[in-house]
């Protein structure tokens, strides 16, 4: 006997075999050949169940589905019912139902499992089995395995839900923006938290709104031509900043990453972006800028500004002259009163100054008690005027802290634009006029002209010593040049770890030219990727000669780092990574061993060539950081960009640490940029105890100056 509800039996209808159709026994067996050859070919199996004599008879191929191919006799519905999963014996028992009383054929997808163990899809067609007289005596179909087909659906539909979930529940902005026909730049779909980033309470609010509803005027046209490159397909998936116009009508700033998403003939069909609320990040930066450009103590703009002004941008060639000025006999004040006093009179002088630049003028503090305006096109001013107003204004006494009188005077040093003067040689002229007036009485203004060509006759006779000193080098003679190093140690517990390579040029009269005055000539004369050639090699022979000693078992007499300074021409030359790669493997010298320090100008040029040049040295194993990082266009925007290890703040910062509050921030603030970069930092010029320990409190690591060692030739043995 059957069971009452036996399950669900698949297929097409058959030809019926109860009773058998009245035909010849050739005609019937072709028919019956040629059926099974057409199963055979669509892959479905057939069967049929007389539910009157419970007969099951089925082809090779419902057999083989069923994973009964074992089985040596005719198969009994008590085999088929224990291959059905439980949870879909009901639908298939009331489609088996509705099919035996009605004559209801039907469509089902259903499970078994084989005897093997073997989870299977199977679609069915099935429906009545009737007799000659077209009573129904049981349920004939075909089935087919559509195993693959559902995993596949399921696994997307599965893999869609996750998307959704993910989507709709994400932490940062997400939005999916049509790009084809009269619904480009609308929005398919977006969650709460994008929402929240227009200023919306939830998505919903969203409904129906467009790209004009959430981009600032200014900003649609690039925001539109954006989605017809993505539509276009020329835009494939990008990230960029971007702002969003929130429903109060403000502006909040977010970094956009967006992919495209195609439809089935692989056009566009819609972006999906992913939104990041920069806005905090963005003020963070600005603050950080603004810090960087302006002096800490005064509030005027500082040295950082002055060169961008007197460099290549938009406004250097609206300038027409500088105003270099310098406190007579200022230390005098920071000796008796004290570095409080002194910083209470530069904030006090800096106003007076203040008051008497025009407006249209850039006043800036160098550092110390240097000062400088810089003259622009379009600002009616005599500059030997201004000279002598500025000359005058710091002349009247002022009033310290404590009440004490204090009289200064101010020498001023000036330099105009001119055939062969231009903006960028202005401060070094102006710095020559100084010099002259300081040395004539002080108190004064002096015009730079050719009575002071004295002091470019001594960059001559620099750039003649160095290159002498080259030529010696590069002839193997003997050279004037010579390597020496200051020691940079751990602010923990004051160990070295590295040091810094200096070169150093003996003047046959007996005065030895320094890294700043060498580096200025050789840059101003092209020589300096000569310079930094030799210095390289020099302090890899060093490196070697100390690798020999430490195989020869005798102790290492170098730190285990020296770093180098290498000029913005240098890195850009060709080749420059691959020849410190070979100079370093034909010494014999592990490239962790050897830094590179570049300037913030060598990081400033938009050059794929020094991108290249830093990423090579570091795959190489050569460490590359940030050399007098703040003197110059802060870096700040480009910290991200290169694969940087440390960074040293310059000693115009660290020299006013502990004497100036505004100082103290600026350099935390810098210690902690560099940190959240990942960056190791370096504090130059540190010549207290007072400020090696305000630097380790701020959390800086390694600390170089004279008061853990001066420059010294590198130990020999």
């Amino acid at each position: 006997m059957l069971p009452q509800t036996p399950g669900v039996l698949p297929g097409p209808p058959l030809a019926p075999r109860v009773p058998a159709p009245r035909q010849d026994a050739d005609d019937r067996a072709l028919a019956d050949r040629r059926l099974q050859e057409a199963y055979a070919l669509t892959g479905l199996a057939w069967w049929e169940w007389v539910t009157g004599t419970g007969e099951l008879r089925w082809s090779e191929g419902m057999q083989r589905l069923a994973g009964l191919e074992a089985l040596d006799r005719a198969p009994t519905i008590e085999d088929w019912v224990p291959l059905l999963d439980p949870a879909d014996v009901d639908v298939s028992a009331a489609h088996e139902a509705a099919a035996l009383r009605d004559g209801t054929p039907y469509r089902h997808v259903f499970r078994i499992r084989t005897p093997a163990g073997e989870l299977r899809y199977l679609e069915s067609w099935s429906g009545p089995l009737r007799d000659a007289d077209g009573g129904i005596v049981g349920l004939r179909g075909a089935t087919l395995d559509v195993s693959e087909r559902e995993v596949a659906q399921r696994a997307l539909a599965a893999s869609e839900a996750h998307f959704r979930v993910t989507f709709d529940h994400a932490p940062h902005g997400m939005a999916m923006v049509w790009l084809q026909g009269e619904r480009a730049g609308r929005l398919l779909r977006a969650n709460d938290a994008f929402a929240r980033l227009l200023g919306r309470s939830c998505a919903s609010d969203l409904d129906g709104l467009g790209l004009a509803d959430w981009t600032p005027h200014g900003e649609r046209r690039r925001s539109r031509a954006r989605l017809r490159d993505m539509a276009a397909g020329r835009s494939p998936g990008t990230s960029y900043p971007r702002r969003y116009l929130r429903a109060d009508g403000s502006t909040v700033h977010a970094w956009v990453t967006t992919a495209v998403v195609d439809d089935e003939q692989g056009r566009p069909q819609f972006a999906v972006a992913h939104c990041i609320d920069d806005t905090e990040r963005r003020a963070h930066v600005d603050q950080m800028e603004q810090m960087a450009h302006t002096d800490a103590l005064t509030g005027l703009a500082n040295r950082a500004v002055v060169d961008r002004e007197l460099g290549p941008s938009p406004r250097a060639g609206a300038v027409t002259g500088l105003l270099l000025m310098d406190l007579d006999r200022f230390k005098l004040v920071n000796d008796s009163q004290g570095h409080g006093a002194g910083d209470a009179l530069l904030v006090q002088v800096a106003g007076r100054l203040r008051a008497t630049v025009p407006s249209g003028c850039t006043l800036a503090r160098l550092g110390g008690d240097e000062f400088v305006v810089v003259l622009h096109q379009g600002v009616p001013v005599r500059h030997a005027a201004l000279g002598a107003r500025l000359v005058e204004a710091v002349r009247a006494p002022f009033t310290l802290p404590g009440g004490e009188r204090a009289s200064l005077t101010t020498s001023v040093g000036i330099a105009l634009v001119g055939p062969d003067s231009p903006a960028r040689d202005l401060l070094g002229h102006a710095d020559l006029a100084l010099y002259e007036a300081k040395g004539v009485g002080r108190d004064r203004v002096v015009t730079y002209d050719e009575r002071l060509q004295r002091r470019t006759e001594r960059r001559v006779r620099a750039e003649t010593l160095l290159r002498a000193a080259l030529a010696a080098a590069d002839d193997g003679l003997p050279c004037p040049l010579r390597v020496v190093l200051q020691p940079v140690v751990a602010l923990r517990d004051e160990t070295v770890v590295s040091a810094e390579a200096l070169v150093r040029l003996a003047d046959p009269d007996g005065v030895d030219l320094h890294t700043g005055d060498l580096v200025e000539v050789a840059e101003e004369t092209g020589l300096v990727v000569r310079l930094d050639r030799w210095v390289m090699s020099r302090v890899v022979a060093l490196l070697a000669e100390d690798e020999a000693r430490r195989r020869r078992g005798a102790p290492a007499l170098l730190p285990a780092r020296v770093a180098v300074n290498v000029s913005g021409r240098s890195i850009e030359e060709p080749g420059f990574a691959a020849r410190v790669a070979l100079l370093l493997r034909t010494s014999g010298v592990a490239p962790a061993r050897l830094a590179v320090e570049l300037t913030e100008t060598s990081l400033l040029h938009d050059s794929t060539v020094v991108e290249e040049a830093i990423a090579e040295l570091v795959d190489g194993g050569v460490a590359v950081g940030i050399d007098d990082f703040g003197t110059g266009y802060s870096a700040l925007a480009y910290l991200p960009r290169f694969p940087l290890s440390f960074l040293k703040i310059d000693m115009s910062f660290v020299r006013r640490l502990g004497t100036e509050r505004r100082a103290d921030a600026v350099v935390a603030a810098v210690v902690e940029l560099a940190h959240a970069h990942d960056l190791a930092v370096v504090a130059e010029g540190v010549e207290t105890v007072a400020q090696a320990g305000a630097l380790r409190r701020m959390g800086c690591e390694h600390g170089q100056g004279w008061l853990f060692g001066r420059p010294a030739p590198a130990p020999t043995g």
